[in-house]
């Protein structure tokens, strides 16, 4: 969940995620969206980048995804949203879809430009060609320090 609030993701990118397309180091998400082809990144938070390493070191793998489920296989978006609705009945949040996790994200970055946004969303945006931004995902970085501050203070 803490990768989708970052990222924007809907639960089969999620699913998608693959472990090259992450830079823990710095800190960086550079992939292509799979509904558009568009580049997409995003700059981890410092807790993401945490519970990444957390989890690699308590799940080690060897998928290429990032994500495993119990069986040792990669999850899909199915995996994800029933997961989800366990933990969100359990919370007492029975009406909140993964998929509004997306769109949280997106109005949360609201302090940023509206192509700060497209970028994070894997939208296309003008005069940006993916080659550049797939080699500055810091272009995304105030729109993903916006949507922390909002969720995290």
């Amino acid at each position: 969940m803490l990768l989708s609030l970052n990222l924007a993701l809907y639960p089969g990118e999620l699913a998608q995620v693959r472990k090259d397309e992450l830079n823990l180091e710095q800190g960086t998400f550079v992939s292509r969206r799979s509904k558009t082809g568009v580049a997409r990144v995003g700059v981890l938070w410092r807790r993401t980048v945490d519970a990444i390493n957390d989890y690699l070191q308590a799940e080690p793998h060897h998928l290429d995804t990032l994500l495993k489920n119990k069986d040792g296989n990669g999850y899909n978006a199915n995996h994800i949203t029933r997961h989800w609705r366990r933990i969100a009945t359990a919370a007492g949040c029975e009406g909140v879809q993964f998929a509004q996790l997306r769109d949280g994200t997106l109005s949360a970055a609201a302090d940023a430009t509206m192509d700060e946004v497209r970028m994070l969303a894997g939208h296309s945006v003008g005069g940006v060609t993916d080659a550049y931004l797939r080699r500055r995902p810091q272009l995304v970085a105030d729109a993903c320090a916006a949507v922390e501050a909002h969720y995290f203070g």
